[in-house]
C-alpha cells in the first residue's frame, strides 16, 4: 500500500509541475505574441484575426526612462516634433501632407481618406519632441495610432504624435518645448516607420482635415514668421 502511495504522490507532483509549466509557456506565449502587436511586427494575419488582442491583456503603454539628451532647439517658442534642430527637421521627407486625399494599403485592403496630419517618414528610434510646453493628457495604444501621445498647450492648442516605439512621458506630466517625449517608430497601423503629426489649432480637441488652423503648417509658420 506503502507503494502505491508513494507512486500516486510522484504522479500528483508531476500533474502540478506540468500544470505549472503549461501556465508559464502560455503566459510567455502571450506576451511574446503582445510585444510583437505593440512594435508592429505581429504578422499581417495575426492581426487581422486579433484586431483587439492588445485590449485582453490590459493596456499596452510602455514608458521607460528617457536617455538624456537635452532639449531640442527652440524657435519663435516652437520646437520641431522630429529630430534636435529645425534644420535636422527640415530634412525629414513628407509622405503624406495634411488635407490632402490619398489612398494607401494596411492588411491587405485598400483604404483611402483625407489626411488630418502630417506624416515625416523617419527611422525607427528617431527622437520625437513636445513643439511647445503644456501638460500630457494622453499616453495609449491604438490599433489605428499604435503608440501615440497627445499634449494640451496654451490657448487650449493640443498636438497628437502617433506610431511611436518608445514613449519617454506619463499622463498629466507637465512638459516644455523640445523635450525629448518619444522615439519614432511603425505601430498601429503603418506602411512603413514614421512620425503622424497632428496639430489642432482652433482648440476645439478635434484634429480636422478642414479647418486650416489644423495645418501643422499653420504653427510651423511662427518659426519663419509667415503671415
Amino acid at each position: 500500500m506503502s507503494d502505491i502511495l508513494k507512486m500516486a504522490e510522484r504522479y500528483r507532483n508531476s500533474l502540478i509541475s506540468a500544470h505549472n509549466n503549461v501556465e508559464q509557456l502560455a503566459q510567455d506565449i502571450s506576451e511574446t505574441i503582445l510585444e510583437a502587436y505593440r512594435n508592429h511586427s505581429a504578422p499581417m494575419s495575426f492581426r487581422n484575426f486579433y484586431p483587439n488582442y492588445s485590449d485582453l491583456l490590459g493596456p499596452p503603454i510602455r514608458v521607460i526612462k528617457p536617455p538624456v539628451l537635452g532639449h531640442a532647439e527652440i524657435n519663435n517658442g516652437v520646437a520641431p516634433p522630429l529630430g534636435s534642430t529645425w534644420e535636422e527637421f527640415n530634412s525629414f521627407r513628407i509622405n503624406s501632407p495634411w488635407g490632402i486625399p490619398r489612398s494607401y494599403v494596411i492588411d491587405g485592403l485598400i483604404r483611402t481618406d483625407i489626411h488630418a496630419g502630417i506624416d515625416y517618414r523617419a527611422n525607427v528610434g528617431t527622437r520625437v519632441n513636445s513643439v511647445l510646453d503644456e501638460i500630457v493628457i494622453e499616453v495609449k495604444f491604438t490599433n489605428v495610432f499604435g503608440n501615440q501621445i497627445r499634449i494640451q498647450h496654451p490657448h487650449g492648442y493640443h498636438s497628437l504624435y502617433a506610431h511611436l516605439s518608445n514613449m519617454y512621458v506619463t499622463q498629466r506630466q507637465r512638459v516644455v518645448a523640445g523635450q525629448h517625449i518619444a522615439n519614432s517608430g511603425n505601430t498601429g497601423d503603418s506602411t512603413g516607420p514614421h512620425l503622424h503629426f497632428g496639430w489642432d489649432g482652433n482648440a476645439d480637441g478635434v484634429f480636422s482635415h478642414i479647418d486650416p488652423a489644423d495645418d501643422p503648417f499653420d504653427l510651423f509658420s511662427r518659426v519663419y514668421n509667415i503671415h
